[in-house]
């Protein structure tokens, strides 16, 4: 046997049949040391040819494996194919691919879904499980295009408005004929003008909450009440209010109130009234200005039948430490101070005005037409100046207090009493202990910006009022001022700041 490449260059002319096998025997071939490498390729060959149509996979018969049309294409394949059967069949679990991708997951809360049964589905299949997240993503980069478009046009916008020059306000002028000399003003200088205006109003006449107060005042069922100076009660008289419900109502019925009292009054002075001496009734009131100087004041009543007798009236004066008595004689109370509404003041010699003073007024007057006289004495007590002491007032917007210094002995009890701004009802009172030389109190409960009296009363004598106003509260003038516009600086929770830093922000995120 000659070789197909013996006339080729460089190739050994030497035939196979030449050759021998020196290797081992090989038995299940019968191969043989010695052989030819003629019969042992021969016999390799054979052998191969054999193990071909073995393996061929059209000699397998696959049907009972119901592959349909995902029969192997080649032995390997058919061997993996028999082994995941057997691993089927066995119950044995490929760890490593945990049946993946043909196998079931719990998916993204986003993917629930009701099946026809109403029943909530949390898993999905892998396979449509990634189709379903391909969606999502798709509709996703649709979405963000279209905000990132917006968010263009945004800006484009915002940069403009930012490039506008901010708008100038022009207040309309509006005439003013009443808070202002009549003209026409700016709108808010009139604005601040009615604020003033306003606020002095309600200084004089309270704020709503006081005025609904003093509406309360009223006496209860004063409409049911008789008139005093006619028949019927006082509904009946024309024009009353019985609910009223203003200030103007209330003092509508309260200047009636008052002409019916008037009335009656006068017809009591005309008709019902003595005119001998019970029909004095002269009232005394006396305070220390200083330790020598006493003011006395004379009020009450004295019918104008009499005048003052020939040798006047007479006032004595000591104090409590023995001093005195200072006389002073043939005083005219009538002309000189009654009927002029005058103070009397007199210098004190001999007493001491710094302790409490005795004071005994002996007063005379005279019917001219009858000839008769009349002569009373009023005697009382008036505090020194070192018994009552100067209040110290702090007053708040509901409160008061008050302190001063005590130069008399400890301890003492004193009444404290407030009044109204009159001096006519008294509001509260309160004893207080003096325990040492700085004693203090207060009074609460009261109205913010309302005039009140306060004094002390000692051994049931009283000192004389001190004043004093609670505190209000203030009524601002508002100014009108043109805005600040930022548009650099928005107000709210913006994690970029700007919407350029916004965007910003965004992309860094989601690129």
């Amino acid at each position: 046997m000659k070789g197909i490449n013996s006339n080729k260059e460089g190739c050994d002319p030497v035939s196979s049949n030449c050759v021998i096998w020196q290797g081992s025997d090989v038995e299940c071939i019968n191969l043989c040391k010695g052989d030819t490498v003629s019969t042992v390729v021969y016999k390799l060959a054979t052998e191969l040819c054999d193990l071909m149509d073995t393996f061929k996979i059209t000699n397998f018969d696959l049907t009972c494996l119901n592959l349909a049309e995902c029969t192997p294409k080649e032995f390997k394949e058919l061997i993996q194919l028999l082994i995941d059967k057997i691993c089927e069949d066995q119950g044995i679990t490929n760890t490593t691919q945990s049946g993946c991708p043909d196998c079931e997951v719990n998916v993204c809360s986003s993917f629930y879904y009701t099946n026809p049964t109403g029943d909530v589905v949390s898993t999905m299949q892998l396979k449509e499980y990634v189709i379903a997240i391909g969606n999502k993503v798709c509709t996703i980069i649709g979405q963000i295009t279209t905000i990132n478009n917006t968010l263009a046009n945004h800006s484009s916008r915002i940069t403009t408005l930012e490039n506008t020059p901010a708008p100038t306000l022009t207040l309309p002028q509006v005439p003013a004929t009443c808070v202002l000399p009549v003209g026409n003003y700016d709108l808010d200088v009139l604005l601040e003008a009615v604020e003033v205006a306003f606020c002095n109003l309600q200084t004089s006449t309270g704020n709503p909450v006081q005025i609904t107060k003093a509406l309360q005042a009223a006496c209860l069922s004063l409409g049911k009440s008789p008139q005093l100076n006619g028949t019927g009660n006082m509904a009946q008289i024309p024009g009353w209010y019985m609910t009223p419900s203003t200030l103007s109502e209330s003092f509508s019925n309260l200047w009636k109130t008052v002409c019916d009292i008037r009335g009656a009054v006068q017809f009591m002075k005309n008709n019902c009234c003595s005119t001998g001496c019970e029909s004095i009734d002269l009232q005394l009131v006396a305070s220390l200005n200083s330790p020598t100087e006493l003011v006395l004041s004379y009020n009450g009543s004295i019918p104008s039948n009499y005048v003052d007798d020939n040798i006047g009236s007479s006032i004595e004066i000591t104090d409590v430490a023995g001093g005195g008595p200072q006389t002073l004689n043939g005083i005219n109370i009538k002309t000189s101070y009654y009927d002029t509404a005058q103070q009397h003041t007199i210098n004190l010699v001999g007493v001491n005005g710094a302790t409490d003073v005795i004071v005994k007024l002996t007063y005379r007057f005279k019917d001219p037409s009858t000839g008769s006289t009349c002569q009373n004495i009023i005697q009382l007590l008036v505090l020194g100046t070192d018994t009552c002491p100067d209040l110290i007032l702090v007053s708040g917007y509901t409160d008061i207090s008050y302190s001063f210094t005590w130069n008399g002995t400890t301890p003492q009890a004193v009444t404290m009493e407030l009044y109204d701004n009159a001096g006519a009802v008294l509001l509260q009172s309160n004893v207080l202990n003096i325990l040492n030389s700085n004693p203090n109190g207060n009074f609460t409960n009261l109205t913010e910006g309302t005039n009140y009296k306060i004094r002390m009363v000692i051994n049931g004598t009283p000192c004389d009022f001190e004043e004093f106003i609670t505190n209000s509260y203030p009524c601002l003038i508002p100014s009108l001022n043109a805005p600040t516009i930022d548009y650099t600086n928005p107000e709210g929770n913006q994690d970029g700041g700007t919407v350029e830093g916004w965007i910003v922000a965004y992309d860094g995120v989601t690129h």
